[in-house]
């Protein structure tokens, strides 16, 4: 056979176990649901919740009681924090994150 055959078949090869591995290695991105987010964020901290730019702005009374961490670890994105605010979305999607906006403001007016 052709060395140049072999070569391009090992290079093909190489190119579908790649094509097959990298998708099933990379890590499985957490999505927070709305019913960990209410409780992660514990609506009788919270002072006022405001939607700005595809994030949510979440004012709290205390911001020493709020865990950023587990906010992290649930996969909310873009977490900044000013002052007694976090701000942060969820989603890539700005409706989605102003449907979660929403949920939290119903549940906050309970």
């Amino acid at each position: 056979m052709d060395p140049r055959i072999l070569t391009i078949f090992i290079i093909l090869g190489v190119v579908i176990v790649v094509a097959i591995t990298v998708p099933l290695l990379k890590k499985k991105k957490n999505v927070i649901t709305y019913d960990e987010l209410t409780e992660l964020l514990n609506i009788d901290l919270v002072t006022k919740i405001e939607y700005i730019r595809n994030k949510i702005v979440v004012t709290f009374k205390d911001i020493n009681k709020f865990d950023i961490e587990k906010l992290k670890d649930v996969g909310a994105k873009g977490i900044n924090i000013v002052g007694d605010k976090v701000k942060f979305f969820v989603y890539d999607e700005a409706t989605k994150n102003e449907i979660i906006y929403n949920q939290l403001i119903e549940q906050k007016e309970r």
